[in-house]
């Protein structure tokens, strides 16, 4: 490489850092002493100003007037970052100006309406409203250079753009001295010089503006407020707009959304969740906190949690025996219990209601010789012979009978007395047993409520919360009852008890199930499993879940899982766009604009990991809920009788 080529990239690279503009490099190359200019301050703003497109009846477009940056990107594709960070420091010092002077954010900008001139300086075209309080003052001779000011000129009525500050004015006189001593061969030599700068400059960006990926979708007025930076707020509803004017952009060039790319990185709004589906979805966390995340936060917020399941019970209406008459309990689906040993066992008919006569009821088609009345526990009902194929049940406390025995050829007959209506021990008979005696000798015990059966009972998560009950055909358990609560599951899952359930509490208890996968203690899901028998049996079913250890324990059900997945699904495939998307940024960009955007794109890469691996908490949630649709409830509910065991209530065990 010559000595010429090494320093054109030598002076390329100043010039993209904003060390010298082109006449200065241009200088350089042919020779000419002149010191470098920093970067040129933005215009002062001294009126009251609103931006106007080319098409604006106030200017009119010259045919003299730089290229905008709209323009140049059409033309010559995105540009190198360097050009593209020096253009957002100006207009961001250009935005504070505004600010300060007129109290309110700069209007929303196009790019179309802001010129670059040779040294990558930009002016916007501008529309001047003269204030009312003062007169426009004219900035002071020393300060411009007039070949500069020359430059900058966008408009025939618009005032010229102040040029950079420079040296003293004596100093300045020898330059402009010197510039005319040189003549119009060298300001030729100058000029192709800073041709063939700019010229490099302009092939490098379109070299490098084909390695960025292109978006059809996007417009030129679109990226207009990020070339703002990054403290642009959104302009009040007075505040001057930019006029709508659009340019097409061809079919083969990349969009001007490409022209910043740490501005499009937004974790936070990518993986963001639709407000709608899921109660209580946390909030996006700000970019200054990229480790504080939970699966919750992500967006398994299910339902509100529900109570922890060491807490007490809820309070319990004190009528035991009608457990329906509680209002916080969900509706009740009642299902069928079948009588399962008719042989040995009859359902007593309710007692009369008051001043109603009752009808015979027939216990057996036989006539036993000799009936005996037992009760598992010490009664005051008492059996009573009237004569001998006769015989009163009475309540001894105050010598009440209940009903009467009657023993004839089509068999034994139980009939209610009339004063049984209304007397609580009515009740408690079908609690008892008659024992018979056949006319062999032979004796045969005749329960007076069956053995109920019901179809076999799965857990079901179409609610978070449900309830189903049993008629037991019968009046509450005494004394020695006994409530069994057993769980069948596959092999495929883990069934414990956090909470066993007590067989001695069958009017009132609860108890506590967990289910876990059989490799993963995590995901899991429990069931509040509360109990209550009196005439009939009911059961409260509560589910609930935890997705990991980060997460606490919410309702369960499968609306709510449903709703998870497909919110989690959209989100995460939504930030896998996004991640795709600033990967290929990332991948094209400098080294400086990579330490730049590499804060965001971590942030970004660890929000998706994490929804990544929510989404697989989720899919274990699915096998695990779908294995414990396969458990099995088996429970049983029975009394004590010196002799034997009587099951009131059971669901059978299947082979």
């Amino acid at each position: 490489m010559t000595h010429s080529e090494n320093l054109i990239r030598q002076l390329l690279t100043q010039i993209c850092d904003g060390e010298i503009d082109a006449d200065s490099a241009a200088r350089r190359i042919l020779g000419i002493e002149h010191p470098p200019t920093g970067l040129a301050p933005p215009p002062p703003i001294t009126a009251r100003r609103s931006f106007a497109s080319s098409d604006s009846p106030t200017f009119p477009a010259t045919s003299g007037s730089p290229p905008t940056i709209a323009s140049l990107i059409r033309a010559y594709g995105l540009p190198p970052p360097e050009i593209e960070r020096d253009w957002q420091s100006q207009i961001a010092a250009f935005e504070s100006e505004w600010l300060r002077l007129h109290g309110s954010p700069l209007p929303p900008i196009d790019c179309e309406d802001w010129f670059v001139d040779p040294s990558n300086r930009l002016s916007p075209r501008q529309a001047w409203e003269p204030l009312q309080t003062r007169p426009l003052e004219p900035p002071p001779a020393a300060s411009l250079e007039p070949e500069s000011e020359a430059r900058h000129e966008l408009d025939s009525n618009a005032p010229a753009r102040p040029a950079t500050l420079s040296a003293p004015t004596s100093a300045r006189r020898a330059e402009v001295a010197k510039r005319q001593r040189t003549g119009r061969p060298t300001k030729l030599a100058m000029s192709l010089a800073a041709g063939l700068v700019l010229a490099l400059c302009f092939g490098g960006w379109y070299g490098l503006s084909k390695q960025a990926p292109p978006d059809r979708n996007a417009t030129t007025s679109t990226h207009a407020k990020g070339l703002s930076g990054p403290n642009t707020q959104a302009p009040p509803a007075r505040a001057p707009s930019v006029a709508a004017r659009r340019s097409p952009i061809p079919a083969n060039s990349d969009p001007i959304d490409e022209l910043t790319p740490q501005l499009l990185i937004n974790p936070a709004a990518a993986v963001e969740l639709p407000s709608e589906g899921l109660v209580g979805a946390a909030a996006s966390p700000d970019l200054s906190r990229p480790a504080a995340f939970s699966a919750s936060e992500i967006g398994l917020a299910l339902i509100n949690p529900s109570p922890e399941p060491s807490s007490a019970a809820e309070p319990m209406p004190d009528d035991a025996d009608d457990p329906t008459v509680d209002s916080d309990w969900p509706a009740d689906q009642q299902r069928e219990a079948r009588s399962a040993n008719p042989e040995i066992a009859v359902t007593l008919p309710p007692p009369p209601a008051i001043g109603r006569d009752a009808e015979p009821f027939t216990l057996i088609l036989w006539s036993p010789q000799q009936v005996t009345w037992e009760y598992p526990v010490a009664t005051p009902i008492q059996l009573l012979a009237s004569d001998d194929r006769s015989w009163r049940l009475v309540d001894q406390t105050n010598q009440v009978d209940l009903a009467t025995l009657s023993s004839t050829d089509d068999g034994l007959l139980f009939t209610w007395a009339e004063t049984a209506a209304g007397n609580p021990r009515a009740a408690q008979v079908a609690a008892g047993r008659f024992r018979l005696t056949r006319a062999d000798g032979r004796l045969d015990d005749l329960l007076l409520r069956p053995l109920l059966r019901s179809d076999p009972l799965r857990f079901d998560f179409t609610q978070a919360d449900s309830r189903v009950s049993w008629q037991l055909h019968g009046p509450p358990i005494f004394d020695s009852p006994i409530c069994a609560i057993e769980v069948e599951s596959p092999d495929s899952v883990v069934t414990e008890w956090i909470q066993q359930p007590d067989p001695e509490q069958v009017r009132r208890g609860f108890s506590i199930l967990q289910w876990a996968l059989s490799d993963s203690e995590l995901p899991a899901i429990r069931c509040r499993l509360e109990s209550r028998v009196g005439t009939r049996w009911s059961l409260r079913f509560r589910y609930a879940v935890r997705i990991d250890e980060r997460s606490s324990w919410q309702a369960f059900s499968d609306r709510s899982l449903n709703t998870s997945l497909e919110q989690v699904t959209a989100t995460l495939n939504l930030a896998l766009t996004e991640q795709s998307h600033v990967s290929r940024q990332y991948s094209a960009a400098s080294v400086s604009v990579r330490r730049q955007l590499k804060p965001s794109k971590d942030l970004l890469d660890q929000r998706v990991s994490l929804l990544q691996e929510t989404m697989q908490q989720i899919r274990k949630l699915q096998t695990l809920a779908a294995g414990v649709a396969e458990s099995r409830l088996n429970l049983s509910l029975s009394t004590a009788w010196p002799d034997f065991r009587q099951t009131l209530f059971e669901t059978p065990v299947q082979p």
